[in-house]
């Protein structure tokens, strides 16, 4: 996926929680626009900690060619 695509799901307003859905089967759940920093060949995604309230346990780096689809949440939560 283009890293301007994934920029602007990132930064929509009002901001939407989506699903990123990477070629290896990965999926990441991304609830606040904090929680990614997109690049033009990576998209570097803070992982949650246990206890959540914003403060993140790890890093996780995907390349964006990997990024199959984008979908909300709650749509692809129906599924």
């Amino acid at each position: 996926m283009s890293p301007n695509d994934i920029q602007l799901r990132v930064r929509r307003t009002p901001f939407e929680p989506f699903r990123m859905f990477i070629s290896d089967g990965a999926t990441f759940d991304i609830r606040h626009p904090d929680q990614c920093i997109v690049t033009t060949r990576t998209t570097v995604i803070a992982l949650p900690g246990p206890t959540g309230g914003g403060i993140y346990d790890g890093l996780a780096m995907v390349d964006n060619i990997h990024v199959t689809r984008i979908e909300p949440i709650a749509a692809s939560i129906n599924q």
